[in-house]
């Protein structure tokens, strides 16, 4: 589904678990170029894709091409859906899909990579927490811990006939950490190879932009969410931003607010952060790291994140503190500083 394309030089954009604010400072645009912005329904949030392009029917012509992915990737790629590529696992418990088992094996060189805090085999704890359907509610202490072992005890391996399984118990594995920044570099990918020099894909806060310079950047903001003001306004000529937030989606269990972002260790909402900004090389490990850093005792994700190429960390604490390392630092736009 599309909605109406605009024109223009800037612009607001409210979504998922962050509000960004994306402004092109004024990226290396051919006199002649347009600005055009269009935004997609998919992956259960809005997608907007901002795109300098020659002329408007060339924009609309390069959207054609990328939005079938985008729908692609949501249906086959999110558990909830049976007929997806994940859902397929999940029920038959093997899987020759090369595009799954590829996205699996990243998530997995990154769930080691974080000491298994991004872990996705937490998948039967999201559904059972009700995030799928809302129609689950983990009733018992007990429950909670038995699916959280059940979790650890999954195995992913080469099946003999070419394919990967999952063996050591009936846990699920979810791509709900990991699949939209995914989305959003099949589709920056897919766009450059278009022809297309400079944009921004946004999907629901987990965003991808190239074709700016030092002098010229793409300027985004990333909300407060105790006041609605910024956090952070950071300057990228190229790179991803993605952002966990335990302020969003929610439910309730036995009186309890629980939210999404789950500790594999406890089956447990993790306490003490509200959100965790990640900016990286590419959407695929800034989402998924995201996401590990949000679990991680804070010392431990800036250790981790000082030791990464390109990878800046921005964390905000249940108690208003923020903790940011010196790479994310180095892109802010001069205002807004940290607060004490």
């Amino acid at each position: 589904m599309l909605r109406r394309p605009r024109l223009g030089r800037s612009l607001a954009i409210g979504v998922g678990q962050v509000l960004v604010t994306v402004a092109l400072c004024g990226s290396d645009r051919p006199p002649q170029s347009v600005v055009y912005t269009v935004t997609e329904i998919a992956m259960g949030t809005t997608v907007d894709l901002t795109l300098i392009a020659p002329d408007t029917a060339t924009a609309q012509a390069w959207v054609r091409s990328v939005a079938p992915e985008l729908h692609r990737i949501g249906f086959d790629f999110w558990e909830g859906e049976p007929r997806g590529a994940l859902g397929r696992l999940n029920r038959s418990r093997r899987t020759d899909d090369r595009e799954l088992i590829q996205l699996i094996d990243r998530a997995f060189e990154i769930s080691r990579l974080t000491g298994g805090a991004f872990d996705i085999r937490v998948g039967e704890l999201i559904r059972r927490y009700g995030f799928l359907d809302q129609a689950g509610e983990i009733t018992r202490p007990d429950s909670v811990a038995a699916l959280a072992a059940a979790a650890q005890a999954l195995r992913w391996e080469p099946a003999n006939d070419g394919g990967y399984r999952l063996t050591g118990s009936h846990a699920t594995l979810t791509l709900g950490g990991i699949a939209k920044g995914y989305a959003v570099d099949v589709v920056v990918d897919r766009l450059q190879q278009l022809g297309c020099r400079a944009g921004l894909v946004n999907a629901g806060g987990d965003l991808r932009a190239w074709g700016g310079s030092a002098d010229k950047p793409w300027r985004i903001g990333i909300e407060d969410p105790g006041n609605g003001d910024f956090l952070a306004v950071l300057e990228l000529a190229s790179g991803a931003v993605a952002t966990s937030g335990s302020y969003r989606n929610r439910t309730i269990s036995q009186g309890d607010t629980i939210h999404h972002i789950i500790d594999p260790g406890s089956g447990r909402s993790v306490r003490g952060k509200q959100s965790v900004t990640v900016t990286a090389p590419t959407c695929t490990l800034a989402d998924a790291l995201a996401t590990g850093f949000f679990v991680m005792p804070p010392d431990r994700a800036l250790a981790l994140a000082d030791s990464l190429p390109g990878v800046g960390l921005l964390l905000l604490s249940s108690d208003g503190v923020v903790v940011e390392d010196e790479d994310l630092a180095g892109l802010r736009a001069g205002v807004h500083p940290p607060r004490p």
